[in-house]
């Protein structure tokens, strides 16, 4: 017996509700940074009071959907080898957005003007107290994926899957990125693409966390431990030498998530029209 309208919820009601928890999580870390907190220790913990107020704010409209909720969570084919096939493509997705990174800035589309010259990179690996990393990895590797992967994959996307994959994973994607860094957006509408899949075919939350955490475990030693500079002088731009090599990496990086998808994740990507939305939320026993 399937579960009928367990996983329509409104998308602009579940936004809002979003938004509105990340302007009191901005409130609150402009209010710690005004009182001498170092900006990165105020950013984490002012996000610490987001999942909560994520859950109050959803509670009208999760209360009499309990088990649909429990299913998000299933591990029913949640095996070894597909969650390391999740970190692998966790890892692969950082190279990708590296490889990006090092193409245009060689190819001078991320060229900063006002920043002062620096022909070769310079990086130093500096790692911050370890009371301070500890708190970053709690929120950014363990409560930022909860939060964001709840929203986007389990209520936004299941909201729109009636629709169709074609429809639900890139809108689901599209308000994934536009909540964070306007220049992120690209490489994060990719990665909402890739999660989207992984939940799409799973039908469980886990590999989409899984990967998400380890991305951003890995973007977090970016951050707080890698410290890096590299700003071209116009007049050596395109660094051809570096460009091809990157963008072969990018390509390449796409071609392992492609792989790793389609080959390795169990699951099947059905497209709209080839089989009942009714079959697809029929519960498991």
């Amino acid at each position: 017996m399937s579960l009928p309208g367990t996983s329509r919820i409104p998308v602009p009601t579940v936004m809002l509700f979003l938004v509105v928890a990340l302007l009191l999580r901005s409130s609150l870390q402009t209010s710690l940074v005004t009182r001498g907190a170092d900006p990165s220790v105020a950013a984490d913990l002012s996000y610490v009071v987001v999942p909560p107020l994520v859950a109050l704010f959803l509670s009208p409209l999760l209360h009499n959907r309990l088990d649909w909720v429990m299913q998000l969570f299933r591990f029913q084919g949640i095996t070894l080898a597909a969650i390391l096939h999740a970190i692998t493509i966790g890892f692969l997705l950082r190279i990708a957005e590296w490889s990006q990174l090092i193409a245009g800035i060689a190819l001078g589309f991320y060229l900063d003007p006002t920043a002062r010259s620096q022909p070769q990179p310079s990086f130093a690996f500096d790692c911050p107290d370890s009371t301070y990393l500890l708190l970053a990895l709690l929120v950014t590797v363990i409560l930022m994926p909860l939060v964001e992967e709840f929203i986007n994959r389990g209520l936004i996307q299941s909201s729109l899957e009636y629709r169709g994959a074609v429809i639900a994973i890139p809108v689901a994607a599209a308000l994934f990125a536009i909540c964070h860094r306007s220049g992120s957006w690209p490489m994060t509408f990719l990665g909402g693409i890739v999660l989207g899949v992984l939940f799409w075919k799973t039908r469980s939350l886990w590999l989409s966390l899984i990967t998400h955490a380890t991305v951003n475990a890995l973007i977090l030693l970016d951050w707080r431990c890698l410290h890096g500079q590299w700003n071209p002088p116009v007049s050596s731009l395109p660094l051809w030498k570096l460009a091809l090599p990157s963008l072969a990496a990018f390509v390449l990086a796409v071609a392992g998530i492609v792989y790793v998808l389609h080959k390795k994740i169990p699951g099947s990507m059905v497209l709209p029209g080839t089989e009942r939305v009714t079959e697809r939320l029929r519960p498991v026993r």
